[in-house]
């Protein structure tokens, strides 16, 4: 019986949280995506659980079409991540972005920018955790597939590379590199009495 290659196909994601939180993805460190804004969406009021849009926020966005997010684009095949930023393509909303801020804080800048494009080459490893990293941020309703096809969990699993224990951690320590390693690596810390 022959082995079926499957792979996952490029896509990209817009960084779309329902709270308009950045999102932080730990893979690549330090790396931040700014959220689609929309004015009217709401909070969970802490006492009741209710789904409530502050009136700070309605009122000081309500003026303001939605923000798109930053992108991330994934080329699983040549190990390419791409970050951009929405904002750049739009000059209508970037000019209403600087009237909005000019007139409702210190902002007194004729222009505005977003951040700038980001090319990262990541390994096999890094990938298919990356790529993990998105499809749960995206099954959480977190972020928005804007292009190309949705992968498949099974797919994401089948792709090269062992996924990583603890993506983008930059401090040295003697935990195992890999998450299929973790429970050998515990089993051990606990004979020893560690």
């Amino acid at each position: 019986m022959t082995e079926v290659a499957v792979s996952v196909s490029s896509f990209t994601m817009e960084a779309d949280h329902p709270r308009n939180c950045d999102l932080l993805i730990q893979n690549i460190p330090g790396l931040k995506l700014r959220s689609a804004i929309e004015g009217t969406r709401p909070i969970i009021d802490q006492q009741t659980g209710d789904a409530v849009v502050p009136a700070d926020q309605s009122k000081g966005l309500a003026s303001l079409p939605r923000i798109p997010g930053m992108l991330i684009r994934v080329l699983p095949e040549e190990g390419i991540v791409i970050v951009t930023d929405q904002i750049d393509d739009d000059e209508k909303l970037k000019s209403r972005l600087v009237s909005f801020l000019k007139n409702n804080t210190a902002y007194r800048s004729d222009s505005i920018k977003g951040v700038d494009k980001q090319t990262h080459k990541i390994g096999e490893s890094e990938m298919k955790t990356l790529c993990r990293e998105l499809f749960n941020i995206m099954e959480a309703g977190e972020g928005t597939l804007a292009k190309g096809p949705m992968p498949k969990m099974s797919e994401i699993d089948e792709m090269p590379g062992r996924y990583l224990l603890n993506p983008g951690s930059t401090l040295q320590n003697s935990q195992p590199r890999y998450e299929d390693e973790y429970e050998e690596w515990k089993s051990n810390l606990s004979r020893l009495g560690g």
